[in-house]
């Protein structure tokens, strides 16, 4: 059972999450729809409950809060984990950098008007998601080296009480007949988030790649949803060009260095509670005070008012497009940056404002939205590890 006593860190940004919720999660008529999707941030029904708290949607693993029993087995589960965190995030990191170079390639031809640069683009584009490729099946065989050489047996990994997949089952479509089904469903389930942060950072992302001789609609099918094509391939006044291209590397290098600090401080904390669950059950002083002050620290960098991830990714983005020669319209524009197309999206989550600010706060919220169901698809007792220590994890809040 969660312990009664809450850290005063974790009671304050109980407190806070409680009021956004409160304006974020009211409903909207306008996403009231039949049924939920488990998978989005968004009380899409209207019944008050957002993705896995809604009974619409299976429930989360939850273990309470013991392992195997088998410091042996758990050793194995602990080693697959790490494995399968360390992996995911070098994976997803590396589709980010890649389709991120393919698009400022598109981008930089058609704000800057260079000739015969769109066969260039098409080329530099093959060549770096090529890449990205290489990088899904090295995923896969380093999933494969972490958890099934010398690996847990598939019982330990579905258990509620191991690493809990059991309940990625239905989300993942289909039950689990072996390890390497649940290992194909991590792949596939990165893949579709990293695509979404893509579009999140980059709006005018599905319309670049079919500028630059690639079919957006086969080969990242999750892109459209959140960077849907509207036809634009125009860019702004020459004046601006420079200046907007620096806005839009700017906004990427910030989604870049938020999803990998953000994963390296929760798989830390998440490490630490498998660890002392699965490999040492009969140490109560492992959970509490060390994996309970570790986590404490590590997730308190993160959701700090002042200095903690939002905060620096608005201050970077406020810093590389704050620029005179640019007219702060065009991040918004389709000519621009394309921001416009996230009106309604930013809307759910109560950003209403185009400002520049509140631009990079609704950025700021759907990355940690889609980083919340990567750390998930990872480690599915996730939310239980958070309870158990005390805090709400960075995303999982909104889940």
């Amino acid at each position: 059972m969660p312990r009664p006593r809450l850290h005063v860190l974790a009671l304050s940004t109980t407190l806070l999450l409680v009021v956004v919720a409160v304006a974020i999660w009211r409903p909207h008529p306008v996403v009231c729809f039949l049924t939920e999707d488990c998978g989005n941030c968004v009380d899409d029904d209207g019944d008050g409950l957002v993705d896995r708290k809604d009974p619409d949607c299976t429930l989360p693993a939850d273990g309470g809060n013991v392992g195997i029993g088998n410091p042996v087995a758990g050793k194995a589960l602990t080693k697959c984990q790490s494995g399968i965190q360390k992996a995911g995030v070098s994976y997803v990191l590396a589709k980010l950098k890649g389709m991120h170079k393919c698009l400022n390639l598109a981008s930089s031809c058609i704000q800057l008007g260079k000739t015969n640069c769109q066969s260039k683009a098409e080329a530099g584009c093959e060549k770096v998601l090529e890449k990205v490729d290489v990088a899904g099946d090295k995923l896969e065989a380093a999933l494969g080296k972490a958890c099934e050489t010398n690996g847990p047996s598939l019982d330990d990994l579905k258990l509620s009480t191991g690493l809990g997949f059991g309940a990625e089952e239905i989300p993942c479509g289909g039950s689990f007949g072996s390890t390497s089904d649940v290992l194909v469903c991590i792949r596939r389930e990165h893949s579709r988030r990293a695509e979404r942060m893509v579009g999140i950072s980059v709006p005018r992302a599905t319309d670049l790649l079919v500028f630059a001789g690639q079919n957006p609609a086969v080969r990242y099918p999750d892109l459209a949803e959140v960077a849907p094509s509207n036809g634009v391939l125009s860019g702004v006044p020459a004046s601006e060009a420079k200046a907007l291209l620096k806005c839009e590397k700017t906004i990427q290098k910030a989604t870049v260095t938020l999803t990998s600090t953000a994963a390296k401080a929760i798989h830390a904390c998440v490490n630490t509670v498998t660890t002392c669950l699965q490999t040492k059950p009969n140490n109560p002083t492992c959970i509490d005070p060390k994996a309970d002050r570790k986590c404490v620290k590590l997730v308190g960098k993160l959701v700090h008012p002042v200095t903690g991830l939002r905060t620096k990714l608005a201050a970077q983005i406020a810093k590389g497009c704050n620029d005179p020669s640019l007219n702060v319209d065009d991040i918004g524009s389709d000519a621009g940056l394309g921001f416009n197309r996230q009106n309604f999206r930013c809307s759910v989550f109560d950003f209403l404002d185009t400002d520049l600010a509140s631009r990079a706060q609704c950025l700021g919220v759907q990355l940690e939205c889609e980083g919340g169901q990567i750390v998930e698809r990872e480690a599915p007792r996730v939310r239980e590890f958070g309870a158990l220590i005390g805090i709400l994890l960075p995303g999982l809040s909104f889940l």
